[in-house]
């Protein structure tokens, strides 16, 4: 009977295992799971700490950490048997050894993982009880090491609760789980044992509630891995379609800012990010917001002359004027937003904090990012009304990657209502105003010898549908100030053939700004009526040579440009209706009396025609554009600093 008995045994040893197994993957695979990580670990922080959880909550942690270098303690009984199986199955190792047998050998393995850099997972109330008393072990263990304890607990919705001394939790299939972690419990060598055996145990009892009442929340709409996957299902499957027509409505604007960087964009960065001081990421999505992040990022240095900033963007010229201002320890192009890009560039630079200028809102880079610990925040939060309004549609989704945001500072009241109308929690929201109003024009004044005699009305950034009615405006004007000269600054210099294509054939000499800079080889600049601005980064300079600005995206429901820099130069500004983009500005200009708003292309060429004939006018108003703006410079970036100071001195 005996050999029998031990060949039963064998199978069952063998069999309860792989049932056990496969029992897990089927759980594990249709689980939708909630997972918070430890808020001050991330990165190399992760390797050889501690994790400690309750005997009765550790079957789904199994699953959970599968794959991860940890090595969990494991009895030396029969069911410890069955559970070492399962557990290396999955990627996973175990030690073998409890306080009541082959404690000691343990241990010292347990010594020997920690100190090459392998973390341990251990149940403090195993592997006998009673249930919920931690026993001194782990404290012992992270005093001799001076690892940190990282508390652990998961809950399911749908669960077998075995009625033994531990109340082992068994989770169903196709149900909800959350997995949480504490923050760190640290022993120091002189730390009193049972005042951090209770420091534990507290640990332990609030991760379990705080995952016992993520599950327990309603849901609202698709699961959180449901909407994440077919985001980047979408992204993989229309992005393709979306670059395509990029490149055939604006070759040139592809070529220079899609093509450079293309490596970084899939992830891959150059050099090594320093472990030392607290790591900052700052991104901005093209040369407006890198203007606009500059005063913040250098009060950030003086607060934090050890910390370590890296500034991305999207776009060359972006790129380039940072490394132009001096933005950031490393400059680099944003990922794409495909989990495995973000993953890759998050494991670069391994983040304490990402803050994401204005309208940034990645699903996968603020989820990446928060489960591995970093804080995530909005810095000159915009959002414009067309655009909350598609948000509102899919609010159900749009809270599913906004509630991993931790704050937003937004430029007006108007923004923080939009961020909280489409699912960003109203507490997380504060005003904090504008930080383009900040950024002052350094150095010496740009030259306007370019210009030459004449007065020069400037306009900005404008977009298609406006080229027609400026130029309508310009030949009405120039009947009454025949020295008038036009400068059109187009947002997209593809649209140029849309600007040349509203030029009466030979009723005013027209020329490129490339070709003033360099008319080629023994040839002089031609002299010109109307400009066409077709350089990056140098919109100064026009404005610097202005009698009258008018700032374009406003005539067509584009929402408006940027009107502080202009503001800043001492301009008279014009614009249109629409200024959703910068509401607050426009309003505060048309107040102090340093702008002109107009309705459409007729009063557009009525009100710049006053401006233009009235250089007396024309300086006054200019003057008072440029005291509004003073009257808030460097506020928005304090409100925004102390922000978050919060997280950084956490």
């Amino acid at each position: 009977m005996r050999p029998l008995k031990n060949l039963l045994l064998n199978i069952l040893g063998w069999a309860v295992p792989a049932a056990a197994w496969l029992y897990l993957q089927a759980v594990g695979r249709t689980t939708r799971c909630d997972v918070s990580r430890a808020p001050s670990l991330r990165g190399k922080d992760r390797t050889g700490v501690i994790y400690a959880f309750w005997h009765g909550r550790q079957f789904y942690l199994v699953w959970a950490y599968r794959g991860r270098p940890v090595s969990i303690l494991v009895s030396r009984s029969r069911d410890g048997a069955i559970i070492s199986r399962v557990i290396r199955a999955l990627g996973m190792d175990t030690v073998r050894g409890s306080s009541s047998r082959g404690g000691a050998r343990a241990l010292i393995e347990l010594k020997r993982l920690l100190a090459s850099g392998r973390s341990i997972g251990i149940t403090p109330d195993g592997p006998k009880g009673p249930r919920g008393r931690v026993n001194p072990g782990a404290i012992y263990l992270a005093r001799k090491t001076g690892r940190p304890i990282i508390p652990v607990a998961y809950s399911a919705a749908r669960r077998l609760v075995f009625r033994g001394w531990d109340e082992y939790w068994v989770p169903l299939p196709f149900g909800r789980a959350a997995v949480a972690e504490g923050a760190p419990v640290t022993v120091g060598r002189n730390d009193d044992i049972a005042a951090k055996t209770e420091e534990l145990r507290q640990a332990l009892d609030r991760v379990a509630a705080a995952a016992d009442a993520r599950v327990s929340m309603p849901e609202e709409g698709l699961s959180g891995s449901m909407v994440f996957w077919l985001y980047t299902a979408g992204m993989l499957l229309f992005s393709p379609v979306v670059l395509a027509g990029i490149f055939l409505r604006y070759p040139g604007t592809f070529v220079r800012h899609f093509s450079r960087g293309l490596a970084m964009r899939f992830g891959s960065y150059p050099g090594k990010v320093s472990r030392e001081g607290k790591r900052v990421w700052v991104h901005a999505s093209s040369l407006g917001e890198c203007r606009a992040s500059a005063p913040l990022i250098r009060a950030l240095r003086e607060a934090f002359p050890d910390a370590v900033v890296i500034f991305s963007c999207t776009t060359f010229s972006g790129i380039a004027e940072a490394g132009r201002l001096g933005l950031g320890d490393h400059r680099v192009y944003a990922p794409l937003d495909i989990p495995w890009a973000v993953s890759r560039s998050l494991n670069w630079a391994d983040p304490d904090l990402l803050v994401l200028l204005e309208s940034e809102l990645w699903p996968n880079w603020i989820r990446l990012a928060k489960s591995r610990g970093a804080a995530v925040g909005i810095v000159n939060g915009r959002i414009s009304d067309r655009s909350a309004a598609r948000y509102a549609k899919v609010r159900r989704l749009t809270r599913v990657w906004l509630g991993n945001v931790d704050f937003v500072c937004a430029r007006e009241d108007g923004d923080a209502e939009r961020y909280v109308s489409i699912g960003v929690p109203r507490e997380r929201v504060a005003v904090t105003g504008n930080l383009k109003y900040d950024v002052v024009p350094e150095g010496r004044p740009p030259s306007s010898a370019w210009a030459g005699e004449g007065p020069v009305w400037v306009a900005g950034s404008i977009r298609e549908g406006e080229a027609e009615m400026l130029l309508s405006a310009y030949f009405e004007i120039r009947r009454e100030v025949p020295r008038l000269k036009l400068v059109l600054a187009p947002r997209h210099l593809d649209s140029r053939g849309e600007i040349f294509a509203n030029i009466r054939n030979g009723s005013a000499r027209t020329e490129l700004r490339s070709r003033l800079l360099d008319p080629g080889p023994g040839r002089r600049p031609r002299e010109w009526d109307i400009l066409i601005w077709d350089t990056f980064g140098d919109l100064a300079e026009a404005y610097a040579a202005a009698s009258a600005v008018f700032i374009g995206g406003s005539l067509v429901p584009k929402g408006g440009q940027n009107p502080i820099e202009p503001a800043w130069q001492s301009k008279p500004l014009l614009f249109g209706p629409s200024m959703e983009n910068f509401r607050e500005p426009a309003r505060l200009l048309l107040e102090a009396g340093g702008a002109v708003q107009v309705r459409d292309g007729a009063a557009l060429t009525r009100e710049a025609a006053a401006l233009l004939k009235d250089p007396a006018g024309a300086e006054l108003m200019g003057r008072k554009a440029r005291e509004c703006v003073e009257g808030f410079s460097g506020r928005a970036t304090r409100a925004a600093l102390a922000v978050l100071e919060g997280y950084l001195r956490a």
